[in-house]
């Protein structure tokens, strides 16, 4: 079992963070690291929601961890107990010579010559819940300091896919984001991070127990994205490997020559993220959580036999049989 950080007699310091999952402290840890501490949000205000306080601290720490198993860059995350919370302890990845942005702010640069049509694909360039697809590949595509960094691309469709797969519904362009280098003149990809929102930290253990109810959430894949004013399904798009539900033979227009993009981009994402699901070690990572801290509950049995059947139902029945697809499109 791990163990569990005592933050009770941490030293306190002066930054401040944003996002709505619930309220954070930043602190310093006996060794002068900077970090920052999340407590789990009140769900009064959340319709037919059973439980005073949602589980986005276990969610926090274990989509963390499950991005750390796949090697994906992300922040360094642990749970631990702050006047007898649960609470997950997240590493400042900041330092010094690198500030970093939202990828939201990189979507009100100016781009120049294509302004005009920049301006037909976005409806709202301060959006910030609501993706866009063709908004989001044309910035990646045209800003002139990020549209040869093939790892800002790579990492959007890489999130895309781990974030299906540990059902993260809450990917927006305000929660990841890149460093600019200023002294080097250069951008580079900020970790991944502010993964609260996976699984379902809104479930109550009733719910949990309910197989027909997992079996639904296995098909359905809610993201905040958009195409053409619609919402996209992640799981059917990854299925299809395509945004629209008909087959991969594509045309000449420019919307067939997107829609090909947005298809190999995604199959080169799967290539490179399915590979490196091991199972067996994120079960080892679930299994690993303590089920209680002294009186306190951390983690239910049944939440953790939920997850795990997630997981492997999502992995077999979705991203596996979409690498193969891909695979044998590739060869």
């Amino acid at each position: 079992m791990i163990k569990l950080y005592n933050y009770n007699n941490i030293k306190n310091r002066l930054s401040f963070y944003g996002g709505n999952a619930g309220t954070k402290k930043a602190i310093y840890k006996d060794n002068g690291e900077k970090w920052l501490i999340k407590f789990p949000k009140n769900t009064k205000n959340f319709k037919n929601v059973e439980i005073p306080y949602t589980t986005s601290i276990i969610s926090e720490y274990l989509g963390s961890q499950i991005y750390q198993s796949i090697g994906l860059p992300v922040h360094e995350t642990e749970l631990g107990i702050y006047n007898n919370n649960l609470v997950v302890g997240c590493k400042d990845f900041n330092s010094e010579g690198k500030t970093f942005y939202e990828m939201k702010l990189l979507f009100n640069d100016y781009l120049e010559e294509k302004e005009k049509i920049r301006e037909m694909l976005v409806s709202n360039t301060e959006s910030t819940y609501n993706v866009d697809i063709e908004e989001i590949s044309y910035v990646l595509n045209n800003n002139e300091y990020i549209k040869d960094n093939i790892e800002i691309k790579k990492r959007f469709w890489d999130m895309f896919i781990v974030d299906c797969f540990i059902n993260n519904n809450d990917r927006h362009n305000g929660n990841w984001g890149i460093f600019v280098i200023e002294k080097e003149n250069r951008i580079s990809i900020a970790p991944v991070y502010d993964n609260g929102n996976s699984f379902f930290p809104k479930h109550s253990e009733e719910k949990m127990k309910n197989i027909e109810n997992i079996k639904q959430l296995i098909s359905n894949g809610r993201t905040p994205y958009i195409f053409k004013g619609k919402s996209i399904d992640s799981v059917k798009v990854i299925k299809n490997l395509s945004l629209r539900d008909n087959n991969l033979n594509f045309g000449n227009t420019e919307e067939e020559k997107f829609l090909k993009e947005i298809s190999d981009n995604l199959q080169e994402a799967l290539l490179r993220i399915v590979p490196k699901i091991n199972l067996e070690k994120i079960i080892k990572i679930i299994d690993e959580i303590p089920l209680q801290y002294e009186k306190l509950q951390i983690m239910s049995i049944t939440m953790k036999e939920y997850y795990k059947t997630f997981l492997k139902e999502r992995y077999y029945k979705i991203l596996l049989p979409a690498f193969e697809k891909s695979k044998k499109i590739k060869n």
